[in-house]
């Protein structure tokens, strides 16, 4: 197996595992909405990593899927030991209505894939050229291992550039930045 394809298997597996933990850690005795609960911990699990982030390059250390995977594991283990030992775990409600507007959502949004990025081939199409700031700015990161500047774009692009680097070429690691760009496009 390829040394990077197993770092990138460590960190997807750290990401569920922490996810995993804050969703299904007992929160309250009534049932949560799904649909403002799953965003809302994606984003706070992508504020975590920035702050992590930041204490490795405060320590001189590496911010890579290495690094902050490893260290996901740590409040993830502290999640999974809490469900595991109460045997208790959050509830969640999913209602017609947000299976509804999260298919509009993922409609509008594969619409938009096809106009803006020419559908599969995510061809780059930006109508300003702050992307290719933010671009550089994540590859600064996947290759200095260190963030310079734009802190939580910067690492969670460079992080989803690293995880699935082993997937594709260099020359292709735009693409990976373009699916990212969607993924934030559902996020907002």
């Amino acid at each position: 197996m390829n040394v990077a394809l197993g770092y990138s298997l460590i960190y997807m597996l750290s990401v569920v595992a922490l996810v995993g933990g804050i969703l299904l850690y007992k929160k309250t005795e009534t049932s949560l909405y799904a649909a403002i609960w799953i965003p809302l911990v994606i984003v706070l699990f992508t504020c975590f990593e920035a702050v992590l982030a930041a204490l490795l390059n405060w320590v001189f250390l590496p911010a890579n899927i290495v690094t902050i995977g490893l260290l996901n594991f740590i409040p993830a283990g502290f999640f999974w030991y809490q469900i595991v030992r109460t045997g208790q775990r959050q509830k969640y409600l999913f209602e017609g209505i947000d299976v509804a507007i999260w298919l509009a959502l993922l409609a509008f949004t594969a619409w938009f894939v096809h106009k803006r990025f020419g559908g599969l081939t995510l061809a780059i199409n930006y109508a300003t050229i702050d992307p290719a700031a933010h671009f550089k700015a994540a590859m600064d990161v996947v290759n200095g291992q260190k963030i310079e500047n734009m802190f939580h774009a910067a690492l969670n692009n460079a992080l989803i550039i690293e995880t699935f680097a082993p997937f594709t070429t260099v020359d292709r690691y735009y693409r990976i930045f373009i699916m990212a760009d969607i993924g934030n496009y559902l996020l907002a």
